[in-house]
């Protein structure tokens, strides 16, 4: 018995030396442990020596320790009994809720995965009901604005030796066209294209072309002067 409590002593002092033996053994340099744990050189070493006073105090240094031996596939259960003894005083629940923080991972709360999801939704509603608003504001509107008038041809200050003119133009559906008080009808396979022809005399000739959609008029008014 007590050959077994001298040989957990040394273990227990030697942690070091364990740690350094098993990487030497694998053949592995520190360039590598550096790279692959992120860690930093001069901790390793400390950490080999023994020199714990020259780590961060505390929490860092066991899971700095745990995380190395776990890298060199050393037993969990053997390193855990030397830190009880080596570090009694540590809080092992203190560690685990640390843990992920130290070597850069956030400790996610659970029931934030669920209220993410929710956010979305929401997120997702808000849209389509912000969407739903916009259209109806935008058919509201277009039920106050007069239909839509646009003359192709004749141009702005036409000038003509003609004495027969033909107005070209195109409005929206159900829209009643009327050219100087005579009604255009306007079909709905025609998309809202309309034309018609008017005598004109010589001298200045004015050509009123007026839109009326459920008492919502647009006016274009046109001078055609002929030569």
């Amino acid at each position: 018995m007590e050959f077994r409590s001298k040989k957990i002593i040394k273990e227990t002092e030697k942690l070091g030396e364990k740690l350094r033996d098993h990487r030497k053994k694998q053949k592995i340099g520190l360039e590598i442990v550096k790279k692959k744990l992120k860690i930093n050189t001069n901790y390793i070493k400390h950490l080999e020596s023994d020199n714990y006073e020259k780590l961060p105090p505390g929490v860092y240094t066991i899971n700095l320790i745990k995380k190395y031996a776990s890298f060199l596939n050393i037993n969990d259960e053997e390193i855990n009994n030397i830190l009880e003894k080596k570090f009694p005083k540590t809080n092992s629940k203190k560690i685990n809720k640390h843990n992920q923080k130290i070597f850069g991972k956030k400790n996610i709360n659970f029931k934030n995965f669920l209220i993410f999801p929710k956010i979305i939704k929401n997120v997702i509603i808000f849209i389509v009901v912000l969407a739903c608003f916009c259209y109806l504001g935008f058919k509201l509107k277009k039920s106050f604005d007069p239909p839509i008038l646009y003359i192709e041809n004749p141009p702005e200050n036409f000038i003509t030796d003609k004495q027969r003119i033909e107005i070209i133009g195109k409005t929206e559906l159900e829209t009643e066209i009327s050219i100087n008080g005579h009604n255009i009808p306007i079909l709905k396979n025609d998309n809202g294209k309309f034309n018609y022809w008017i005598n004109v005399k010589k001298g200045i000739n004015e050509i009123i072309i007026i839109a009326n959609k459920k008492n919502k008029k647009n006016i274009i008014k046109k001078q055609i002067l002929v030569k």
